[in-house]
């Protein structure tokens, strides 16, 4: 742990989660960290989440505040970023801190002075908090140490940077300008920002968290308007990316979400036509390219193992309600 703890902020985000929030607020405290800032943002609950993180507040010494309405997980973010006063910043929402996370990322980023960030591994838990066993350690980076990524390669392919594990530099976030609130989600814009900004990252090969998988997580809601903003991304990034690997992207993200996510072809249909890509709804009812993404998928190991194939190949999409 590094002598002078310099001070972090946790932001923990809520949305009809207050329970789960509660716990990595605590699973923070844990970690013995002797310099944390905790911050809890409610964004607009519904449930009795208020009055379960208000009554916490009382208990344990953290900033609560409670959004008016509901501004989505990038103003919520932005809004902790303004009322952080640490060095360090770390966005929590229903995940849990392993003892070595805060004291091992903040000895990285003051050991090296050149890197914005710091990301590691996840163990996948449950609702239930137990492991789930048929996932594997969840890692977006393969090796451990310096890394910098291409903005097109992180529009293409994804980011190095698996969301719940990084700890970011405070003044890194405020430099990029914070997180950016025209999009329903919150990482792949400020991922292809910190890569337009020429910031390094660092990758550390072990598990620092925990990583809740459960129904009301955010990243596994399709959304129709999806692939339209990832068109977005690119003209208003203005990246340079050929037409023929976005289009390809694009058809293997809709083929995912329908195999992987249990999204039906009638959801499948409405997105590409939003994104102006109806010339390719046919791939949503063709047996045989089904067939060809699903033999891909087995040629790579995948942590996502609950392929439900059968309603996958199911012909005839337009009959889906």
């Amino acid at each position: 742990m590094p002598t002078n703890h310099p001070k972090v902020t946790l932001c923990v985000l809520s949305y009809n989660t207050g329970a789960y929030a509660e716990l990595a607020i605590r699973s923070a405290i844990d970690t013995g960290y002797p310099n944390l800032e905790i911050i809890c943002i409610d964004d607009g609950s519904d449930d009795e989440s208020v009055s379960l993180l208000m009554t916490l507040s009382k208990v344990i010494p953290f900033t609560f505040h409670e959004n008016v309405k509901n501004i989505g997980i990038p103003g919520s973010c932005n809004l902790g970023l303004s009322f952080a006063t640490g060095e360090y910043f770390i966005v929590l929402g229903d995940d849990l801190l392993l003892p070595n996370r805060i004291s091992g990322d903040i000895e990285i980023l003051v050991d090296h002075s050149d890197i914005g960030l710091v990301c590691g591994m996840a163990k996948v838990i449950g609702s239930d908090g137990l492991e789930i066993e048929k996932y594997s350690d969840w890692s977006n980076g393969q090796t451990a140490g310096r890394f910098q990524e291409s903005p097109e390669t992180v529009w293409l392919r994804g980011s190095r940077i698996f969301t719940p594990t990084v700890t970011y530099r405070t003044q890194t976030l405020r430099d990029s300008g914070g997180w950016d609130a025209r999009y329903d989600f919150e990482d792949r814009p400020m991922f292809i920002r910190l890569a337009q900004d020429g910031v390094k990252g660092w990758h550390r090969a072990e598990i620092t968290t925990l990583y809740r998988r459960h129904e009301k997580n955010y990243s596994a809601k399709f959304r129709a308007s999806m692939l339209r903003q990832e068109l977005d991304l690119l003209s208003n990034f203005q990246l340079s990316i050929p037409t023929w690997k976005i289009t390809i992207k694009l058809l293997v993200e809709i083929h995912y979400w329908m195999l992987f996510m249990n999204t039906t072809a009638t959801e499948a249909r409405q997105a590409l036509v939003l994104a102006g890509l109806d010339r390719w709804v046919w791939t949503l009812r063709s047996r045989a390219l089904k067939c060809a993404f699903l033999g891909l998928t087995y040629l790579r190991p995948s942590r996502m193992v609950n392929r439900d194939i059968g309603r996958y190949l199911r012909y005839g999409p337009a009959r889906e309600s």
